[in-house]
């Protein structure tokens, strides 16, 4: 058994071209294996730029690691940060796309095999198709701010989310994150600012703004026992909020000025009340749920 091991300070060489079979950088624990006994590892204050295998991968066998404060610029392929362990906790790290908008494709990824991972006060530039992905057990996704670049611009990003939770994901909380300047769109089956396709998922307090041409926030057709409480979507290049899952409580949001709706919900929501729209493209400000100006 290996024991709070510290990673800590070192500069990726540029240009790194790690096996993906291993998966990053930095590795703690192979990847797919819970062989490895190791837990309590530190991974902080690392600087990688330019690397094309991933950034940080934590494997199934090192529960319990901290990765923090570590810069990670151009993260061309796998993910900047990448988790597939219980009890990670990634906090206060930077990702950003230097080389050129998008240079990295995928901020953050919580993989299928992870419980409780906590995701927080990260911030993640430009991300070329998603900022963070979320495939685990009772992710929390709290504080962190993802900024894009939306048309007109020659190079835009964020091509699918700023945050995606997919069918795998259960019982996760995404609160009091920033998501603006996506721009979702060139998957036919996804794109919103937030998307969320799994089920019981709180997602409460966060502002979603400047999505375009997409929904700020979307709740699809699958997803069962979604909570949108206290959500401020503005300006977004469809609906500020579309709920297309009857299995969904919508409370307490606010969505003004986006291109269409405020809020669009399917028949069948639960409305907690509370909901306000004003300035929205379309006069009737929303449906399926009241809400008022």
């Amino acid at each position: 058994r290996i024991a709070d091991t510290l990673i800590q300070d070192n500069d990726a060489i540029e240009g790194d071209s790690t096996q993906e079979g291993w998966g990053a950088s930095i590795t703690v624990s192979e990847r797919g294996s819970t062989d490895a006994n190791i837990s309590g590892t530190v991974v902080r204050g690392n600087r990688l730029d330019f690397t094309f295998g991933g950034g940080i991968f934590v494997g199934p066998g090192a529960p319990g690691t901290l990765v923090e404060r570590n810069h990670l610029d151009d993260m061309f392929g796998l993910p900047a940060i990448e988790n597939e362990a219980d009890r990670t906790l990634i906090r206060r790290n930077a990702t950003t796309s230097e080389s050129f908008p998008g240079s990295t494709s995928t901020g953050i990824q919580v993989d299928e095999a992870a419980a409780d991972t906590r995701v927080e006060a990260n911030t993640i530039d430009r991300a070329g198709g998603i900022s963070i992905e979320d495939r685990g057990t009772r992710t929390l996704l709290t504080a962190n701010v993802m900024v894009g670049q939306i048309f007109p611009s020659e190079l835009t990003t964020g091509h699918i989310a700023g945050i995606i939770v997919r069918e795998e994901a259960s019982g996760g909380r995404i609160q009091a994150n920033v998501v603006r300047r996506h721009s979702p769109g060139f998957a036919p089956d996804v794109g919103a600012g937030i998307d969320i396709f799994g089920d019981r998922f709180t997602v409460a307090a966060n502002v979603v703004s400047e999505i375009d041409p997409r929904d700020g926030i979307r709740v699809e057709p699958a997803a069962t026992g979604t909570l949108l409480k206290g959500n401020i979507t503005t300006r977004n290049g469809d609906d500020g909020i579309d709920v297309d899952s009857p299995a969904t409580t919508v409370t307490a949001n606010v969505a003004n000025g986006n291109t269409d709706l405020g809020i669009e919900a399917v028949t069948g929501v639960t409305d907690g009340g509370g909901n306000r729209a004003r300035g929205n493209g379309n006069p009737a400000q929303c449906t399926g749920v009241r809400c008022s100006p």
